[in-house]
C-alpha cells in the first residue's frame, strides 16, 4: 500500500494517479529501496533496507514528487480562470449560431471543472493547505 495525498488539490493533481511508494530495489545486487510514484515517476537515490529507508523513500517522492505537482496547481488558478473565459466566450457565440447542443456539452464540461475548483477552494477555507 502506498501514500496517496488527500490534500485539497488532490482533484486537481489526480492523486490517485500518483500513488508513492517505497520499492526494494537489487541493483547490482545491492538492497535498497527506492521512490516510487504509480504514474512511472522513480526517485534518484538508493536509500538502506531498513524502515528508516523505506521512510526516506517516501519523504524523496513526497519532496521530489509530489510538492511539485501541488506547487503547479497552485500556480495555475489564473490559467485555469483565462482559459475557462475563452471556453465562456466560446459557449456565447456556440448560442448565437443556435448550436445548443454543443453549447450544452461545453457548459456541462465548465459545471465539472468549477465544482472541483470549489472543492480546493473550501478545503482550503477549512485549513488544510497542503
Amino acid at each position: 500500500m502506498g501514500i496517496v495525498y488527500c490534500g485539497p488539490y488532490a482533484d486537481l493533481i489526480d492523486s490517485y494517479d500518483h500513488e508513492g511508494y517505497a520499492d526494494r530495489k537489487l541493483p547490482g545486487g545491492k538492497v535498497g529501496y527506492v521512490a516510487r510514484c504509480s504514474c512511472g515517476w522513480t526517485g534518484s537515490t538508493l536509500f538502506e533496507p531498513s524502515e528508516d529507508g523505506r521512510e526516506a523513500a517516501g519523504d524523496e517522492w513526497d519532496r521530489e514528487h509530489l510538492q511539485p505537482l501541488i506547487s503547479e496547481a497552485k500556480r495555475a488558478w489564473h490559467r485555469w480562470a483565462d482559459r475557462t473565459g475563452g471556453a465562456l466566450q466560446n459557449v456565447a457565440n456556440l448560442v448565437r449560431d443556435r448550436q445548443f447542443g454543443h453549447a450544452s456539452r461545453v457548459l456541462g464540461r465548465l459545471i465539472t471543472e468549477l465544482e472541483t475548483r470549489q472543492r480546493v477552494v473550501e478545503g482550503l477555507a477549512d485549513g488544510r493547505d497542503e
